[in-house]
């Protein structure tokens, strides 16, 4: 069941959050120097974007922010820069979306994990999928990061800026996106061919799997290409946050 509101932490996930015309913003909690710091500059604008701001004791901010924690179930950490924002959820795209925009587009850049799981991968995924611009990131079925407090401050506002598509399953999706006639490429370090961009030909899906187990048997078996990054040491593998911005480096960073 989707939470009715989102507990936003970091001053530039806030700032991205409350220039993000989808967003309605509840309430804004932060201290002085905390209120001081998210609206220095041309900044100041957002103010009226929120329908209720308190500035209160630092304390009070921190006792605040473990409440809305523990309403949504999330793990309590403390809130940096003393300031911290409540909005509703924002909504994602689904997979008609999806479809519809492949149909419609020459070139389509897709993004897909296959069960990642950690906060910090999931976060750090974001930002590396918003800087090359990625037209969609697929997160599938329950091996999806929730989207807490944690993941808004790691990613720095890259979920304002992403198309999210939350899919049940992720074998499905890829079944259909081949029908549509999309290049599926997934990264494993036992494929014996190396990735290049010449494997990619306009409307492309890249598929990244878990850093313990790799790509799932399912998605795996329905891929074009399943290919590997080439190791210029002892190491095969990287963490799969690292991995996703050297394959897209490869992919995208010259074009």
């Amino acid at each position: 069941m989707m939470n009715e509101f989102e507990i936003i932490f970091g001053i530039h996930s806030i700032r991205a959050a409350l220039e993000n015309p989808s967003r309605m913003h509840r309430r804004l909690i932060g201290s002085v120097d905390g209120m001081k710091e998210l609206f220095r500059g041309d900044y100041s604008r957002l103010r009226n974007k929120i329908a209720e701001i308190e500035t209160c004791s630092a304390h009070k901010v921190q006792e605040y922010a473990k409440k809305y924690c523990q309403e949504l179930e999330f793990h309590y950490s403390r809130v940096p820069s003393q300031v911290f924002l409540i909005s509703d959820t924002l909504e994602h795209k689904d997979q008609a979306w999806l479809y519809d925009k492949v149909k419609e587009q020459g070139s389509i850049r897709i993004l897909a994990l296959d069960g990642v799981s950690d906060i910090h991968n999931g976060a750090a995924i974001m930002r590396t999928s918003s800087f090359f611009g990625i037209d969609a990131l697929i997160v599938s079925g329950n091996h999806r990061f929730g989207f807490s407090p944690s993941l808004f401050r790691i990613a720095s506002g890259a979920v304002e800026y992403l198309n999210i598509v939350q899919v049940q399953s992720l074998a499905k999706t890829i079944n259909k996106l081949k029908n549509l006639g999309v290049n599926c490429i997934g990264l494993s370090e036992h494929a014996d061919e190396n990735l290049s961009s010449s494997l990619i030909e306009g409307k492309d899906c890249i598929i990244m799997g878990t850093e313990d187990v790799g790509l799932s048997h399912a998605v795996e078996r329905l891929l074009d290409k399943r290919v590997s990054l080439p190791t210029q040491g002892k190491i095969l593998s990287l963490n799969v946050s690292v991995a996703t911005a050297v394959t897209l480096e490869k992919c995208y960073g010259q074009s």
